[in-house]
């Protein structure tokens, strides 16, 4: 939303060629895009290290909800069934067959057009 609002070019996700030259894969726009995400996921994992210095009280919490599996299960829980929840989020458009276009990339419809003021 905010890339179109800007005019920004070559900040949308996967896209890498511009309308006008199709056939032209632009390196310089899919830098940015990776470097953005980069910088996200290290913004992301900078979070989290400090909500867990901040709160200890998690670790408590995390030991006391995984206490009652075996360390079996506990390993399938935390390595495959728990990661699954923010994986359906991103793989969701891919088996779907891409994103799909909302309201938020529809143009604005222009206002109205008054008649002239008669005096």
């Amino acid at each position: 939303m905010l890339v179109s609002r800007l005019k920004l070019e070559g900040w949308v996700t996967g896209v890498y060629r511009a309308p006008t030259d199709g056939s032209r894969v632009r390196v310089g726009w899919w830098a940015k895009q990776c470097a953005l995400y980069v910088a996200s996921l290290v913004l992301m994992k900078g979070a989290v290290i400090a909500i867990f210095a901040l709160l200890p009280v998690i670790f408590v919490f995390g030991s006391w909800i995984l206490e009652w599996l075996d360390p079996h299960a506990q390993v399938v829980f935390v390595m495959a069934l728990f990661p699954l929840g923010p994986f359906s989020r991103f793989a969701s458009p891919l088996v779907l067959g891409g994103p799909k276009e909302t309201s938020a990339d529809l143009p604005l419809p222009s206002p109205p057009s008054r008649p002239p003021c008669q005096q």
